[in-house]
Order: structure tokens, then sequence, then C-alpha cells
């Protein structure tokens, strides 16, 4: 038995190298709401989980003696920390300074679970490079008290060789003891118009106050653009002074070490200004590449604006027909997220023809915010720097009626290509008494997005959402709530009604179609509810937020099917499980009896880190047929990788038709803090 169980736990060592009106219907529970599931959408923000410091409590010791306990740290919603009279920092304000002082001086009293949150600040980083030294003197503190998330966590640090030397065996080790176990038709479009209907008299007045409103914000454009030019300014130049002074320090304290200099404390006071300066110099880094980014877009939107401003409305232009924008001979494959153009890995620039078309006469054309001339006939050639990854890429044309026509989309470098699993998937066993493991209740969340307000509509993404609440009602009895063109308030007050009516008897699946997008900067990845905008963040919603609310969510096990763009930036790593070999029944319902009682926090995502297709055959995306096919045909109980490994190949094969490399991923959240395994249990 122990064998098999190695060869199960070797499996985490397996690594794959490697996109309106929200109408829902209501989770059925007897557990009633509490008072903080329903907030206003102004506040929709206090939804998200804080860190949160309780007020102090009066006990009482005997009959006269009264003290006040200690203030205790917890991770909750913002609204339930308010109604609790906690103290938290707003999520956007928050970093690892205002985390710190919530969990650390509960941390330094032994308390394991701040031990574990104080490691993830400093492997987050929360806005400075990350410090995974420091991160796993934490986690051992918390793994000698048996803490299982500490133990997960350390073991992603010895896998992947982060703040310590990689060591497979110790990552084996750690995993094993945190576990409890001693024809598809896409369609391509060759360009893509944006057309604007002929403008009537009401549209006449609504141009011409959008020229002067453009007016008005170029000079306030131009304040913010200075402004931030001279914080950059501000801030380059306390870096350079931080680090003149951590040369100073490091070469005093090295004079110290080679005199053998005895005055310890000293010594230890400059190495602690030393270990404050590297985070600080990390901070004003991380600072600067955000207002590097953030000049980036004022710069496209000032050029934008100031085109605008220029154009004179009248009803004889306003007539014709606004400008519109076509990509000619490469193809922009329509994805979950911004439509991509593939690039061979070895690119280091990529060359774009395109013709704009302006009746009305064209007042301006940017590329990337920066004039760009066309031909007489509209023409036009652009050279664009091929940067690692994803490039993303802006087109603006702005006729001199004032009508405006925006194109974007991304250039993705094709990487080498995923290791693909063995074609040959044996089904699982039929079990000889299921009812005699009590697997607990069965709740899913589905949301679908088609009909976005600023990205491009997608066209299967509902379709799958209906389809996947169907067959997990009516084949497999999860009781669903359904999402569809859901906006940011919709989503994240369902997560909150989940997070308070759930128990840790409960099961949850998340299935989750639409746009994906990732953040260039901080490669974190996001799902877009319907009402996000181009270039502004403020209404996507961050894996590592949808990773907080299933933190405080109580349910013992809980899937993520993620059928988005960008959706592998969630797990931990491509790792998967091998084939277990339990080809005895017993044994099987023995190790599903274990499973079924440790914590599961896993993601299934229907690709890494790059876009995915949106549209197959049937009208579902090439990886929801997949995974509806092995449900239906399922006959027992299967767990989530079971699952996985039917429909990996599937999906690659389909998607390699269309020159898109897309490789499902199976894998423990990022900071989720559970090993175990979802199962689905048919009726």
């Amino acid at each position: 038995m122990k064998k098999r169980n190695f060869y199960f736990l070797m499996s985490f060592m397996i690594t794959l190298v490697s996109g309106c009106q929200s109408t829902s219907q209501p989770v059925r529970s007897s557990s009633p709401a509490t008072s903080d599931t329903v907030v206003a959408r102004k506040d929709v923000d206090k939804l998200l989980v804080v860190d949160c410091l309780l007020p102090n409590q009066v006990r009482k010791l005997g009959g006269e003696f009264t003290y006040l306990a200690p203030r205790r740290p917890i991770k909750t919603t913002a609204i339930n920390c308010e109604i609790r009279g906690g103290e938290y920092t707003s999520y956007d304000r928050a970093d690892y300074r205002t985390s710190l002082k919530v969990w650390l001086a509960a941390a330094k009293k032994g308390n394991a679970e701040a031990q574990v949150h104080v490691g993830e600040i400093y492997e987050k980083g929360l806005g400075i490079i990350p410090d995974y030294e420091l991160a796993r003197l934490w986690y051992e503190k918390a793994a000698k008290q048996n803490n299982t998330r500490a133990e997960i966590n350390l073991g992603y640090l010895y896998e992947k060789g982060l703040g310590v030397e990689k060591d497979l065996v110790k990552a084996i080790n750690w995993y094993r003891k945190a576990s409890g176990l001693v024809d598809d038709d896409l369609k391509f479009a060759s360009s893509i118009e944006v057309e604007i209907a002929v403008s009537t008299q009401q549209e006449v007045k609504r141009l011409k106050q959008r020229v002067e409103q453009s007016r008005q914000q170029v000079q306030d454009l131009r304040l913010r653009l200075t402004r931030t030019e001279g914080d950059l300014g501000h801030r380059k130049k306390q870096l350079q002074l931080a680090f003149n002074r951590l040369k100073q320090l490091q070469s005093k304290s090295s004079q110290f070490i080679a005199r053998g200099d005895r005055q310890t404390e000293k010594l230890a006071s400059m190495k602690k200004e030393i270990g404050m300066l590297k985070r600080d110099i990390n901070y004003q880094q991380n600072t600067i590449n955000k207002l590097q980014a953030d000049l980036s877009k004022q710069k496209s939107s000032l050029s934008e604006k100031v085109l605008l401003a220029s154009a004179r409305v009248d009803n004889r232009l306003t007539k014709l027909a606004g400008p519109s924008i076509n990509i000619l001979g490469k193809p922009l494959v329509l994805t979950r997220g911004l439509p991509t153009l593939q690039l061979p890995l070895n690119s280091r620039k990529f060359d774009l023809s395109g013709l704009v078309k302006a009746p009305a006469g064209l007042l301006g054309f940017t590329v990337n915010g920066r004039k760009r001339t066309t031909g007489t006939d509209g023409r036009f050639d652009v050279s664009v720097p091929a940067k690692a990854g994803r490039t993303r890429v802006k087109m603006v044309a702005v006729d001199k009626g004032g009508r405006v026509a925006r194109l974007m989309f991304a250039v993705e470098k094709q990487s080498q290509p995923e290791v693909r699993l063995a074609k040959a998937v044996a089904k699982p066993l039929q079990l000889e008494d299921p009812g005699s493991i009590k697997f607990g209740n069965y709740y899913a969340l589905i949301i679908g997005n088609n009909s976005y307000q600023k990205f491009p509509a997608l066209k299967s993404a509902v379709n799958d959402a209906k389809k996947a609440e169907a067959l997990l009602k009516n084949k497999y009895g999860f009781k669903t709530k359904l999402l569809l063109n859901a906006d940011r308030y919709s989503i994240l007050s369902a997560l909150n009604e989940l997070r308070a009516r759930l128990t840790k008897k409960d099961n949850l699946l998340i299935y989750y179609a639409g746009h994906g997008e990732i953040n260039d900067v901080s490669q974190r990845g996001y799902w877009l509810p319907v009402d996000a905008e181009l270039d502004s963040t403020a209404n996507w919603i961050s894996n590592l937020d949808i990773t907080d609310m299933l933190n405080v969510i109580d349910a013992k096990h809980i899937l993520v099917v993620a059928d988005s763009c960008y959706s592998g930036t969630m797990s931990r790593t491509a790792q998967t499980r091998m084939d277990l070999g339990l080809k005895d029944v017993k044994k099987r319902e023995k190790w599903i009896k274990v499973m079924s009682k440790t914590r599961a926090r896993i993601v299934m995502t229907s690709g890494g880190v790059k876009p995915v297709l949106d549209e197959g055959s049937g009208g579902h995306s090439v990886f929801a047929n997949a995974f509806f096919s092995a449900l239906e045909n399922n006959l027992t109980v299967i767990e989530g990788y079971q699952l996985y490994k039917q429909i990996i190949q599937t999906v690659q094969n389909n998607a390699a038709r269309y020159n898109i490399e897309q490789v499902p991923r199976y894998a423990p959240i990022k900071h989720g803090g559970g090993l175990g395994e979802f199962f689905f249990v048919p009726r």
C-alpha cells in the first residue's frame, strides 16, 4: 500500500510545459442568508475578502474579574468585518505592510493560521518582490503544528526551488503529509471591422457634446500626465538613494565581518536595515513599473482625445458612414480574450498592413498612442516589436465628424508545445457500494457571458453555461444557480451567498465561460464580467480575489472549471496525478473514502496562460464539448482528474486544427490550501 501511495504522490512532479442583464435562479438552501450577503451595487467591493482585525473581547474569569482578550485576525468579507466591528484596509489599498499589521502579532505568538498568512504575504509579494526565504520560515513554523496549508505551500517552494534548494523528494513528502495519504468549425476573421451607423440629428448633438468634453478632458489629461511623470521621476530618485544607502551598508557590513568586529548589536542592526532597504527597493521598483504602465495608458488616451477635440461636427459630415479599421492578410482568431494573432516563437517584430476607411475624411490614426500616416487610399503599414509572451495593440481612427473606430487585439508568440498525455485512458472502476461513502450535498454556480459592453461578443459561452447547468442538475443532482451575461456585482454577490450558506458537508463547482485577461505587469489573471472595460481593471475580477473567496467558503471540496483565456494563472503548477494503479475495487473505495474527507481546492482550465478558442461544433467551445461528452458518458463515481484525462487529448487535437495550442490543466488552486479531490456522483 505504501508503494501505491508513493506512485500517487509522484504525480505531483509531472509538469505540463507550456476569454447586460443578469438572469439567475436562486440556490435553494435550508440555511437562511445572513445580513451581509446583500449589499448595494455601489458597495460591491465590500464583498471582497480582506484581512480583518476583530476588536478585543471582554471575558470574565470567576465571579468578579474581567479582562480584554487579544484582538483576533481573520479572513472575511469587508462587509462582515464591518458588522463585527473589525478593522481592515480596503482591498485596493492593501499591501504587504497593511496585511502584516493584521497577522504578524498573532503569528509571533504561535498562531499557526496567522503564520501561514504571514508566509503567504511574503510569497505573494503584495506590492513588492516576493521574499520566498521569509515565506519558508513562517511556513515551517506552522507546519510544525501540522497545519495542512503550510505543508502544501512548503511542498510548492521545494518543488520550484523558491527560497530553498530545489528538492523534489522533500516536495513529495510535504504533499504526502498534507494530502492525508501516508469536428470543430471555428470561424476565422481575416479582418475585423468597426462599423458605425449613419448618424441622425440626435447623433450630431451627441457627437458635438463628446467633442466639447474631449477638449475639456485634454487639459485634465495633460495635467495628470505631468503629475504622473513628476511622480515617476521622484520615485526613481528615491530608488537611486535607496540603492546608494544599500551599497554603503553592505560595504560597512563586509568590513565589520572582515575585521572580526564583535559589535554584534551594531552588525545585527545593519543587517536589519539592509533587509528593510531591500524590501523598500522592491516596493519602489514595483511602484515604478505600475506608474510606467499608467503613463503609457495616459499617453494613449491623450492622443485620442487630442484628435477628437480637433473634430468639426456638422450635418453634412455625419450623414456619411463612420470610420472603420481592417487588418489585411493575417487572420485574427476569435478567443475568450482579445482577438489574437499567433506569431512564430523566434519573431522579433510583426508587420501589419491594413486599411482605414473614413468617408467623412480621416482626422487622425494612432497605433498604441503613436500617430501613424495612411496612404491616399487609407492603407497603412506598421511594424511593432514583438515582446516575449503577449503584446497588446490598440488602433484608433477618428474622422472629421468626430466619430471614432477602435480596434484592440493581442499578438502572442507561440511557445514550445506542451507535453501531451497518453491517449489510452482507462475508465474508472464501478464501485461495489458507493452509497457507503458520504459525499455530501452538491452545489454549482454557473456563469456564461456572451454580451460584453466593451469587449468583443462571444458566441458560445451562454450555450455552454445552459448545458452545464442542465447536465449537472439532471444527471448529477447538483443544486444550481445560473448567471447569464453577469456583471461584476452579480458574480461577487453570488459567491458571497455561497459563503454564507455552504458548510463543510458540501461540495461546490464553479463553472465560468467568458472572456479572461492577464495583467502584463503583475502577470495576474482575471475573469471579465460583461461590464469590464478595455483600459481599466476596475470591474475585472482577479484570480487572487476568487481564491480568497473560495478560502472563506466552508465547503469541503471546491472545483473551479474555467473556460477562458489565461485561466491557467489560477493554478500553482501544471502538476497532475499519475494513474493510481488501483485496479482493486475495494482499494479504490478505500482511497475515495480518504480523499472524500480531505479538503480540496482544485481548478480545471480549458488552457494554460494562453488564449483559448471560443466556438466549436454544436454551438459549444472546443473545451466544453469534450467536458460535456465525458460527463454524459460517465456511469460511475469519477474524480475530477480522471475526467480531465478523458478530455485533454480531444481538446488538444481539435484546437490544433486551427493552429492554436490549447492544453487543459488540472491542478490545486494557488494558495487554495487543499490537495484533495472532487467527485462526480451520477444519480
